[in-house]
């Protein structure tokens, strides 16, 4: 009888890790709380009130948009034919304690506004720039260059060359300010 009862258990130890989802994602990074069109993370579409984890990416079809309310409590809109991955989201609720944010726009356009997270750890990339905040409200479009927008506060803009920081970087700090990221040369 005890072998019966383990293989039983067993058992459905097994079935329940195959039937509760992705048992192995990452620490939930926020909620959604918008949806226009189709969003998706790995093909499967997203709705309002779904979770989103660290390591998802975020995928918008053109004539979509979503909105997300992430745990420290900051907004980010993501527009129409773009690609978004939650690198790291590493804010402790409980007690407000942070490893940093990055969030990684492959292409297509970003707003953000940040949450309780220090400022200075939370950091967006593109495939063409880093952007440190020190600001809170900054709009960033990301395609064969990229073009930073600060709405308030201030960002810390870096160049990229082949995938690494440079040391052509740009402090911008006047709202309203625009700057072109082109690879491996200075923010202009």
């Amino acid at each position: 009888m005890g072998i019966l009862r383990e293989k039983l258990k067993a058992s459905l130890l097994l079935i329940t890790l195959l039937f509760t989802g992705n048992v192995f994602a990452g620490d939930v990074a926020g909620n959604v709380i918008r949806v226009k069109g189709t969003v998706s993370i790995a093909e499967a579409p997203l709705a309002t009130g779904d979770v989103v984890r660290e390591g998802d990416t975020i995928i918008t079809a053109p004539g979509s948009g979503a909105q997300f309310q992430m745990k420290d409590g900051a907004i980010i809109a993501l527009a129409a034919d773009s690609s978004l991955t939650i690198s790291s989201y590493n804010f402790n609720e409980a007690n407000g304690e942070d490893d940093g944010v990055v969030l990684t726009l492959d292409k297509g356009s970003i707003r953000t506004i940040t949450g309780d997270s220090e400022k200075e750890n939370y950091m967006l990339e593109t495939p063409t720039a880093q952007v440190r905040i020190q600001g809170t409200v900054f709009d960033v479009q990301s395609s064969d260059n990229s073009i930073i927008i600060l709405r308030e506060g201030a960002v810390l803009v870096t160049s990229l060359c082949e995938g690494a920081a440079s040391s052509n970087s740009q402090l911008i700090d006047v709202p309203g300010t625009a700057t072109t990221v082109t690879p491996c040369e200075e923010p202009s």
